[in-house]
């Protein structure tokens, strides 16, 4: 019986190519995600935050961690395009990122003005961070946020040499400063700082509010 060469190679190369196009899809599901979960996930992150907070929300960026198998979603509220923030559906769980975003953002702008132009001499950097006491993850009223939540407001700049004599009157200014500035309530607020020489490290902090 005569083979039909022509028949076997189609047939084996029509397998080669069944076999590329499996590990091929597969391996893109794996780095990538399903389109369809994206869509999915992406659809329902929206929707939380848009009954949460009675506003628009628009996705900006979308990302599959591999790592973790999950969507990740970078948005921003329609009205205000400057806050953006990155959650997943299953951060939004115990975690909300727009809230966070918010409060940090306001107590930054508080002290911000507290302090003026009168400390740029530092060269600090400011930091805000949340620490969420509150069992709910979504509070869309910024003010019932603030006072459920701890937050803390870490400062950091060099010198040339740490002297405690000098830093310290600065930190205690500082604190004044935001402490006179609060006008909302907030479960505590923590001012702390960290100065560098080049090889040693001074830290100070003291609680405002608790």
């Amino acid at each position: 019986m005569k083979m039909n060469w022509k028949k076997i190679v189609i047939f084996a190369l029509g397998v080669l190519t069944a076999i590329v196009l499996f590990f091929g899809i597969n391996l893109y599901l794996a780095l990538e995600g399903s389109p369809f979960e994206k869509w999915q996930e992406r659809r329902e992150v929206v929707r939380i935050y848009e009954e949460a907070y009675g506003q628009e929300f628009v996705v900006e960026e979308s990302n599959f961690d591999f790592k973790r198998n999950e969507f990740e979603f970078t948005l921003y509220p329609k009205d205000d395009p400057d806050i953006t923030f990155r959650t997943s559906l299953n951060t939004m769980r115990y975690k909300d990122a727009y809230g966070e975003v918010r409060s940090r953002s306001y107590i930054h702008e508080m002290v911000s003005e507290a302090l003026g132009s009168d400390f740029d001499y530092l060269g600090y950097t400011m930091n805000v961070f949340e620490d969420r006491n509150s069992s709910y993850v979504f509070e869309p009223d910024l003010q019932r946020r603030l006072a459920m939540n701890s937050y803390t407001v870490d400062f950091s700049w060099d010198v040339e040499k740490i002297d405690s004599n000098e830093i310290d009157p600065v930190f205690e200014d500082i604190v004044s400063r935001i402490d006179d500035a609060i006008d909302f309530d907030v479960e505590e607020l923590k001012v702390r700082s960290s100065v560098y020489d080049g090889e040693d490290y001074y830290f100070k902090d003291t609680v405002i509010v608790e």
